[in-house]
């Protein structure tokens, strides 16, 4: 028994180590301008997720491109010149990681030499973006889905938030009610940020989000069963979902939306914002019924009482781990807030 605890603290220490340690998931952010002499000019913005030694090569690919210079560190991006002559073959946008691809997505803007702008939208871990075919509106519809799904499956503090909205409601369809109202007040201030008709500051949003965390972190420690988010669960998590939605839009706000289809990607980022949502929530389901059937079978069914002091010791570990992970980021978040 000793050693499961063990075992379990150590997964626990682990896990909250890379949490405190996590940075803002973005994705690759790269402009093409197109002159009117037939050079371009390709500029990206370095991800702040990944080490130096990291970085991916991003190069200007077709039919007769010439680099003219190395690259140059210019405001913090790299910048690289292209002469291009007349030629059937598309140009595209390559990326080369020297490590593993860490499937990141990737956002192009590139403004063409009459000053019209087109932006193209990387699926994350692609690694060839063609520029002079049209991005069709499925693809990138199925390009901001994937976005939205892999960002909130990296959004540490929105996964531990729905961890909290599960060790305080329990299974059924109460948690299926507070996803529910969590999924509507995200997706109200979702769009009207990204709408432009309100906006907050990034460092408040995000530790309004951490402090959200701790404040269900103290409410499952207490062991009340008459606080609001027991009584009104739906209520409660629709009211941190329209904060929760503040943190999606300043992440959105990174990505851009496309001008001429604004509104698709936003509903299909949602839409992957929901699926990577109810993934987490079946897995952390999972994981909860795997461990109390491996502590029956461990105790030989015979000591529920043992094996329920067992689940007990688990869920508040879990949850000791998760306030602490998030009291540390609302510190550091306020403190970096109050000194931009």
């Amino acid at each position: 028994m000793k050693r499961l605890y063990v075992v379990l603290g150590t997964m626990l220490i682990s896990l909250s180590s890379i949490l405190i340690y996590a940075h803002d998931y973005r994705p690759l952010l790269v402009q093409v301008t197109e002159e009117p002499d037939g050079r371009y000019v390709l500029r990206w913005q370095p991800s702040p997720v990944l080490r130096a030694s990291d970085q991916p090569v991003v190069k200007l690919v077709g039919a007769g491109c010439k680099r003219e210079a190395d690259s140059l560190l210019v405001d913090d991006a790299r910048r690289n010149s292209y002469r291009c002559g007349d030629s059937p073959t598309p140009l595209r946008v390559e990326l080369t990681y020297p490590n593993d691809n860490p499937s990141l997505p990737t956002l192009v803007n590139m403004t063409r030499a009459d000053g019209t702008v087109v932006q193209i939208t990387g699926s994350p871990g692609g690694q060839s973006i063609i520029l002079s075919r049209p991005q069709t509106q499925s693809l990138r519809a199925q390009a901001y889905a994937l976005i939205g799904f892999d960002h909130i499956l990296r959004g540490y503090d929105h996964l531990i938030f729905l961890s909290f909205l599960w060790l305080i409601i329990g299974t059924g369809w109460t948690l299926i009610r507070a996803l529910t109202g969590f999924t509507l007040g995200h997706s109200v201030t979702l769009a009207v940020a990204s709408a432009g008709m309100t906006k907050l500051s990034a460092p408040f949003v995000e530790s309004m989000i951490a402090l959200s965390i701790v404040l269900l972190a103290s409410e499952f420690l207490k062991k009340d069963r008459t606080t609001l988010t027991h009584r009104y669960p739906a209520m409660v998590s629709a009211l941190f979902g329209l904060l929760h939605g503040f943190g999606f839009a300043g992440y959105l706000s990174e990505v851009g939306l496309p001008k001429n289809d604004a509104l698709t990607a936003l509903l299909m980022f949602n839409v992957g914002v929901e699926a990577g949502q109810i993934v987490f929530v079946l897995f952390v389901i999972a994981i909860g019924v795997t461990l109390k059937k491996f502590g029956a079978a461990l105790l030989s069914g015979k000591q529920s009482l043992v094996n329920e002091a067992l689940e007990h010791k688990f869920r508040m570990s879990v949850a000791y781990a998760g306030g602490i992970t998030a009291a540390y980021w609302l510190i550091e978040r306020t403190w970096g807030g109050l000194h931009l």
